[in-house]
């Protein structure tokens, strides 16, 4: 199955007929496989159905993250080293 492919099979209108589960089942037979301990799945916070759909299946959620973002002016730029250390 191809990026694309994964898309399509769980667009909105495909709920619930059992994709996602499968392709999940499918993980984490190949991940036991390799003899790993736990399989990390992360998920939008957004996502507010996806938590439910995981925790049914059985995983725990462990942590809420946030991302930050901020917009550098041109006259902070300059004043930035080559590896966007302050000079």
């Amino acid at each position: 199955v191809t990026r694309s492919e994964s898309y399509e099979l769980l667009r909105i209108d495909r709920r619930g007929q059992g994709v996602g589960g499968t392709l999940l089942a499918a993980a984490e037979k190949w991940a036991a496989d390799l003899a790993y301990a736990t399989v990390r799945v992360r998920s939008n916070v957004l996502r507010v159905q996806a938590r439910g759909f995981y925790e049914h299946l059985g995983y725990e959620h462990i942590k809420t993250q946030n991302n930050f973002l901020k917009a550098l002016t041109l006259s902070s730029r300059d004043s930035l080293g080559s590896k966007g250390q302050a000079t």
